[in-house]
């Protein structure tokens, strides 16, 4: 393992996911990748949220109660903090 490169581990083709994505979609692909979670990206490229099985469990959780899962993926998303609101007062992110 000492003679590992991080190249040689690290996963080359991520899952990314459209906040407009269909949610039912983004989980399909989730399951067929293998990928406990996926980066949410937005139209230029910029990371907005990850879509995480806790996500994904919410969705399913919500299903059972309220039948078929509906939405995009910014609805069940976990949204990251902006840069501003890290940079402002804390009064400022709530």
């Amino acid at each position: 393992m000492r003679n590992q490169t991080a190249a040689k581990i690290m996963t080359r083709l991520v899952l990314t996911l459209s906040p407009d994505a269909d949610i039912s979609d983004a989980m399909h692909s989730m399951l067929k990748k293998k990928a406990p979670e996926a980066p949410v990206m937005d139209r230029d490229g910029n990371l907005v949220g990850m879509l995480s099985e806790t996500d994904c469990l919410r969705v399913l959780c919500s299903e059972a109660f309220e039948g078929t899962p509906e939405g995009k993926v910014s609805n069940y998303m976990t949204y990251l903090p902006s840069r501003r609101s890290r940079q402002g007062p804390v009064s400022a992110t709530s």
